[in-house]
């Protein structure tokens, strides 16, 4: 079982994706100093029992576009020397526009952290760009090369939207020739424009694209494709476990100190100003909102509850404004839902 500790350091970025849940990007984050002082922080959970649970340790360095953080170098070379011995894993994610040999020479140097990278794709060229921007495909598969040609581990995100629900398939020649892992990640309708909304799969769409996918998976030499969410078919995933957040076991900082549960999940728990994230990590309050899903009667009842865990707790957010219903692109909860409705 792992640890993730999701660091957005800062909220700028070179892109202005369509599907992204940022509505802002200007804002730079912390400077140096505090952004050393919230690393301490985090090696203070380290120092508790519960640490001891989790073989793998993470922080996600994640923006806007981790990059264009002056302070970044700076930062990464600080906790290389000031973390635990071999413990640390770092991930990057990153639009990869930025990623260019010197400062993958410059990670190699860090040799007390184990590096590895996430690169968002949407699609084929055509359907990629018309998502994330004109161009941007072809800083992407550079950036493949790259980490692949210098041997960082590296894979892939694509969120999924009626935009790109037919460009998986396009994706398999690339992810099979450099043995890639993507993970598809569902849309979170959040607090951007509206339009987001109309991205969404329904239900039923949402579930013939998983059945989809294990087909795909079937196919393929290796288990290159990772669904991420609520599914009758999600048991089929490779190494699937559950929402993170389900387990008590992820932790989210903003730029600005805002602490999430979750990136998108729309619950800011305490601001870094006011608490530490040791004490925001191991607060009751903080533990029983990640327990709420106990009481969806639907869910609770449900066969494939231990393996969904009550799915997506963002999208069930976003769209309903609560954590006490079960995940609205949940295709079997729909069905019982309008069964009993029209009892």
């Amino acid at each position: 079982m792992k640890f993730v500790f999701q660091w957005h350091i800062t909220e700028k970025c070179n892109y202005r994706c369509k599907h992204c849940y940022q509505s802002e990007y200007n804002d730079d984050g912390f400077e140096i100093n505090t952004l050393k002082n919230i690393f301490h922080q985090f090696l203070e959970i380290h120092t508790n029992s519960y640490w001891q649970e989790f073989n793998k340790k993470y922080i996600n360095f994640v923006g806007g576009e981790p990059f264009l953080k002056k302070e970044f170098p700076e930062l990464l070379n600080y906790i290389n020397t000031n973390a635990p011995k071999k413990q640390l894993h770092i991930w990057i994610l990153t639009n990869g526009s930025l990623l260019n040999q010197e400062k993958i020479d410059y990670l190699k140097s860090l040799s007390n952290i184990s590096f590895h990278f996430q690169i968002s794709i949407e699609g084929d060229q055509i359907v990629n760009d018309s998502i994330r921007g004109k161009w941007t495909y072809k800083s992407i598969i550079q950036a493949i090369e790259l980490c692949t040609k210098n041997n960082f581990p590296l894979h892939l995100s694509f969120t999924l939207t009626k935009l790109n629900q037919d460009e998986i398939m396009k994706l398999i020649p690339l992810i099979e020739k450099h043995n890639l892992r993507i993970k598809i990640r569902r849309l979170v309708p959040t607090w951007t424009w509206n339009q987001i909304w109309e991205f969404m799969l329904s239900p039923k769409e949402w579930y013939i694209f998983s059945l989809k996918i294990h087909k795909i998976n079937f196919q393929l030499k290796n288990w290159f494709i990772d669904l991420w969410g609520c599914s009758e078919v999600t048991w089929y995933s490779y190494n699937w476990d559950g929402c993170a957040i389900n387990h008590h076991r992820l932790l989210v900082l903003n730029h600005d100190g805002e602490i999430y549960p979750c990136k998108r999940l729309e619950i800011s728990l305490w601001n870094i100003k006011e608490i530490s994230l040791r004490d925001a990590f191991f607060w009751n309050e903080y533990k029983k909102l990640l327990s709420i899903h106990d009481d969806i009667e639907i869910c609770s009842n449900c066969n494939l509850k231990d393996t969904c865990r009550w799915g997506a707790k963002c999208i069930t957010y976003a769209v309903e404004k609560t954590l006490k219903k079960p995940d609205p692109q949940c295709y079997k909860s729909v069905l019982i839902e309008t069964a009993l409705n029209k009892c």
